[in-house]
Parts: C-alpha cells; structure tokens; sequence
C-alpha cells in the first residue's frame, strides 16, 4: 500500500510539473531573463485562471473562451475579467519584461468606449507589440517551424501593432474547424498576452471618460 501512494504521488507531481514546463520550454527559446520568464508565466497564470483552465489539458477551456470571444465580441471580456484585477497584476510586473514585449503607441479616441460620438478626439497612450522586443523575436523563431506563427509574425510587423483579433481567430480556428493545439506553449502565450494587451487598451479607453 505505501508502494502504492509512493507512486501515485510522482505520477501527480510529475503531471503538474509537465503542466508548467509546457510553456517553460516555450519560453526557454527566447533571450527573456530568469526573471523576465517568471512574469510571463505570471500573466499567463492569471489570463488562464480567470478562462477556468484546470488539469493539463488546454483545449476545451482555450476553445471554448476564444468561441464566445468570437461569437459575442467583447461583452465576453467583461463577464470574464475583472479590469481592476489585471490592472493589479499588470502593475507587479517588471517594467523591463514590458518593454520586451509591448511598446507605447498614440492613440486618438474619437467615440467613448459606451458609442457615444465625442465632439473632439482625445489622445491617449495604448500598447501596440515591440517589434523589437524579446517577445517577438521568440515568435520569430518558432515561425521557422509554424507557417501560422510566421503568418501572425508577419500581420505584426506590417501594422507595428498586434494583429486584429480576427486574424488571429482565424488562425486559432482553422479551416474546417481545425483548431490549433493549445497544449503548444507558444499558442497559450500569444493568446494570453493579447488577450491582456486588448483588456488593459480597453481600460485605457473607459478611463477617457473618468
């Protein structure tokens, strides 16, 4: 019996830690720091904490958030984000890890975040992705060996921002329904961090009319 437990223990331990090494592996590719890494996998922590992620397998969480994203556009943000939240987690990360993946963009708002058409446009500060930055210089490397990473890759350094969410759905979704595998670090990285770049550009937004 105690040979039993012993067992089943490293089993348990040994399917936790291929649940974090998945997307450590990922990261291992890139030049990001010790420390840089621990935040990525803290903001990937919490982006797949608040889309129900449980157990090792990805898919069915991952499928099921990027549907409802699909079908009922951004209201599905709110219902699974808590903005004061992210922006709490956003704040513990290193400035350095920000720099290596988001850049400062300009911005000119002219409806408020409600519809409401405003009688002058107002400038505010967003994130767009750091094209030269660690981050998508890690893409640049796996989109050696995937044509839709070097698909994504390329739609970023065109517009020097974050491709728009239904290029990226697209690719999520595929032709005739086939999904990407999101037990592949690299996809549950890409999501998450635009996930959170369009929720914390969001805030952005509705603060305008604070």
């Amino acid at each position: 019996m105690k040979v039993f437990f012993t067992i089943l223990t490293v089993l348990i331990f040994a399917s936790g830690c291929n649940t974090s090494t998945i997307l450590m592996d990922t990261l291992n590719q890139s030049e990001f720091t010790a420390s840089e890494k621990e935040d990525i996998v803290k903001m990937v922590d919490f982006f797949e904490s608040k889309i129900s992620v449980s157990g090792n397998d990805f898919n069915k969480p991952y499928k099921e958030f990027i549907q409802s994203l699909v079908n009922d556009g951004n209201s599905i943000l709110d219902s699974t984000f808590n903005y004061e939240e992210q922006r709490e987690m956003l704040t513990s990360i290193n400035a350095n890890t920000k720099s290596e993946i988001w850049s400062k963009a300009k911005s000119r708002a002219f409806y408020s975040f409600n519809g409401e058409k405003l009688k002058e446009p107002i400038k505010y500060e967003s994130l767009a992705i750091s094209i030269d930055g660690k981050y998508i210089k890690l893409l640049d490397k796996i989109a050696k060996k995937d044509e839709k990473i070097k698909y994504y890759v390329t739609k970023a350094k065109e517009a020097g921002d974050f491709p728009m969410f239904y290029n990226l759905s697209g690719l999520l979704i595929g032709v005739d329904n086939k999904w990407v595998d999101f037990n592949e670090g690299h996809w549950r990285l890409i999501v998450s961090i635009q996930i959170l770049t369009m929720l914390e550009n969001d805030k952005r937004h509705m603060e305008l009319a604070e």
